[in-house]
């Protein structure tokens, strides 16, 4: 074997171990967090924005302009409610489990994607539905809620 190639099966074996220990790191769970620790959210969270955008992207409504309340409740037990009170109308209820698997928040089989800063929490997803064209049918749209405690 020549000089040069001496140095090519080198420089192969050096990439080779290189790659595997990043795997091996990888795999033992170095990774970035992605979203926040359970017990960073437990508490009582209340929406200072309800937002609804459309399917297409085009309608967005701010509902808590309109008189709408929310309230999301996360117990250490893995239990809670995410409760949606539109002005004059019945509360809706999400209540059940919950988890955070990385950057996304399930309660009772829906999901959002979770996001904390500071003392904000940002839910942003939730497949969900508003009346944009007032005919008194449900358009499908998703549900964004910034909450605090």
């Amino acid at each position: 074997m020549n000089d040069l190639s001496h140095k090519l099966v080198f420089t192969c074996r050096f990439f080779a171990v290189s790659i595997a220990t990043l795997l091996l790191a990888g795999s033992l769970g170095c990774k970035d967090k992605l979203g926040p620790e359970p017990s960073e959210i437990y508490g009582i969270w209340t929406a200072t924005k309800i937002e609804y955008v459309g399917k297409a992207g085009q309608e967005t409504v701010n509902a808590t302009d309109a008189g709408w309340t929310a309230t999301l409740t996360l117990n250490s037990d893995n239990t809670g409610d995410l409760a949606v009170t539109p002005k004059d109308t019945d509360t809706w209820h999400w209540a059940g489990t919950w988890e955070i698997d990385g950057d996304l928040f399930r309660i009772a089989g829906q999901g959002a994607d979770i996001q904390l800063t500071d003392s904000t929490l940002y839910l942003t997803g939730f497949d969900g539905g508003y009346d944009f064209d007032s005919d008194s049918q449900l358009d499908p749209a998703k549900l964004n809620l910034v909450m605090v405690k």
